[in-house]
């Protein structure tokens, strides 16, 4: 029980306080207790959202048999015999179904997808962070080091709850406020551990992904360049 009301404790200061407790808190944790409270927190929120969509009528099990039902409503699947829907009515034989079994998986595999993704995220905003925080160390700054950025990016994923929460909301605006809260916690966080303005905080998130596109569309330029050097090479020779 103690865990758990510290996991609560800390969950609520990072949302309602984020610089208090980027400030204070933040430094106490370890490596694996920052992985271990945002794996918890997409894991709850992975949950939360399967509850949500099950709620919703928006599961793949829903899908399917929305699927079934326009389908039966055309001509040629009239004329179909029913066994061709064996599949669809064993989906409420149990957990064990294929729609069932794939959400399931889905929430059994997420803690290990957030650790990708957490490791994944923190290189990316390392490279960032070396091009635009000043490697002069101050006071209580952090040090450029891949590990702090997935241990950060670890503690920014607890806003994913807040999207489940609001799993109800239309048009998916239950995700556009998680990735808005997500941002900004990560934001404060960058700017509070390495004492740079919120300005080059958000540089340091967006600038991997400004060369990423940079070097995607060079390379996109050059293989059309080779590729139209290439037509020009075998065909247009041959009009002489």
């Amino acid at each position: 029980m103690t865990h758990i009301r510290i996991y609560f404790r800390d969950l609520v200061q990072l949302l309602t306080e984020p610089k208090s407790y980027f400030r204070d808190r933040f430094p106490e944790l370890t490596f694996s207790q920052a992985l271990t409270f945002g794996v918890v927190s997409n894991w709850i929120a992975a949950f939360l959202g399967w509850l949500t969509r099950t709620l919703k009528h928006e599961t793949l099990l829903d899908g399917m048999m929305k699927m079934r039902e326009q389908l039966s409503q055309l001509p040629y699947w009239k004329d179909l015999p029913d066994t061709i829907w064996q599949q669809g009515q064993d989906v409420h034989n149990g957990p064990l179904s294929s729609p069932w079994a794939v959400e399931l998986l889905g929430i059994f595999i997420s803690p290990f997808q957030s650790l990708f993704n957490f490791c994944i995220s923190g290189i990316v905003i390392f490279v960032g962070a070396w091009v635009l925080i000043p490697k002069n160390e101050e006071s209580g700054q952090d040090k450029l080091e891949v590990s702090g950025f997935i241990k950060l990016i670890a503690i920014a994923s607890a806003p994913s709850l807040v999207g489940a929460i609001l799993g109800f909301l239309p048009f998916g605006l239950n995700s556009l406020i998680g990735f808005i809260y997500t941002l900004t916690i990560l934001i404060i966080g960058i700017a509070s551990r390495y004492k740079v303005s919120s300005l080059r905080s958000a540089g340091v998130i967006l600038l991997p992904g400004i060369l990423a596109m940079t070097v995607l569309g060079c390379l996109i330029f050059g293989l059309g360049a080779l590729i139209m050097g290439l037509v020009a090479a075998f065909f247009g020779g041959s009009h002489g």
